[in-house]
């Protein structure tokens, strides 16, 4: 079976529901990471 997932992160403290809903999510999930403090592997 594939694993679809990578490993389980917690969020960062500084993504709040604020900075969601004010700024424009980029289609890429690697931009998303970046964008939002997610730690990049």
């Amino acid at each position: 079976m594939a694993r679809i997932f990578g490993p389980i992160q917690t969020k960062p403290t500084e993504l709040t529901l604020k900075r969601l809903v004010s700024v424009t999510h980029p289609l890429d999930w690697s931009e998303q990471e970046r964008q939002f403090g997610f730690r990049h592997h």
